[in-house]
């Protein structure tokens, strides 16, 4: 399978698209709710700033905004990755979306997103 190699080692099997958009997020085992703002997304996972802590493992259930066309997504994921922003006292997260059945749907809209503001196709990063 064709990873997307990205600076510092980071290794992506999806292409990742500038993503600025409010992000609502819930913790699936508790009741807690928060708000954030994205950085990128791509059909495999999102990239978060958010205002405290998110353990790596959380899961996390979120709710965005796709625009052209105007489409709220929701669909779950867990953290696979943190990093600490100390100049603005908040913290990056890396979500990677839940890979089941129930999240196919959720997964092509996004896919398709990047794919029209990119012009590429999934497929085409992933070759047979």
């Amino acid at each position: 399978m064709f990873f997307e190699e990205h600076p510092a080692g980071e290794r992506r099997q999806f292409q990742r698209l500038p993503f600025k958009e409010a992000v609502q997020y819930n913790f699936r085992e508790t009741s807690n709710t928060g708000g954030c703002l994205a950085c990128d997304i791509g059909e495999g996972g999102i990239r978060l700033t958010v205002p405290d802590f998110i353990p790596l493992d959380t899961e996390l259930g979120i709710n965005l905004l796709i625009p052209n066309p105007s489409k709220v997504v929701g669909i779950s994921g867990r953290v696979v990755w943190v990093q600490r922003i100390p100049s603005l006292d908040r913290y990056q997260i890396g979500l990677t979306f839940a890979d089941n059945d129930s999240e196919m749907q959720a997964k092509k809209i996004i896919a398709q997103y990047v794919k029209t503001q990119t012009g590429h196709d999934q497929e085409d990063l992933n070759p047979a």
